[in-house]
């Protein structure tokens, strides 16, 4: 990747996780911004998205804690700890959203990780920021939005910041 044509504005400017998502692109996760953005190879931005605020916590409007390019090319966000996921298309348009006000058994505090799974699913990590000991760690959710699998062990883990999948 060359020299990159963006500047991080806010004080939590943390470039997060960045992923190759074909034709030399590059999609990566601006922390404190609350911006994913895709660069090409020479570091030149393609297509940013603002995540809108939700709720009135301290921290920067719209974290965004992981990014995943689906196979349908919208971009699904983890709001880190606005405890939401965010499915939006290319034109900025939010698709589908995911909160825990439907599914309270998770717990869902904040949204980490995200893994698409050879199925489709997505695999999702909920840190449980300051709720150690109730909710699940892990989740995922098939491609109908369906939540079909959870992983939730308090004896041995307080909180998870990752947790992939491997398929053989």
């Amino acid at each position: 990747m060359g020299q990159t044509s963006f500047l991080l504005q806010h004080h939590h400017g943390q470039l997060g996780n960045v992923y190759p998502i074909g034709n030399k692109h590059y999609l990566a996760q601006l922390w404190g911004e609350g911006t994913p953005l895709e660069v090409d190879e020479n570091g030149q931005e393609v297509w940013r998205y603002q995540v809108p605020r939700a709720g009135k916590g301290g921290y920067p409007a719209g974290t965004v804690q992981d990014l995943l390019r689906l196979r349908n090319r919208n971009t699904l966000l983890a709001c880190g700890t606005q405890a939401r996921l965010l499915e939006v298309n290319r034109a900025g348009k939010i698709i589908w959203e995911f909160t825990g006000k439907d599914h309270p058994e998770l717990n869902f505090t904040n949204a980490c990780n995200l893994q698409q799974l050879r199925d489709g699913s997505v695999l999702v990590t909920n840190f449980l920021r300051g709720n150690s000991g109730r909710g699940a760690h892990a989740f995922i959710l098939s491609s109908e939005k369906k939540v079909t699998w959870t992983f939730t062990d308090h004896k041995n883990f307080t909180a998870t910041s990752q947790v992939w999948a491997i398929e053989r």
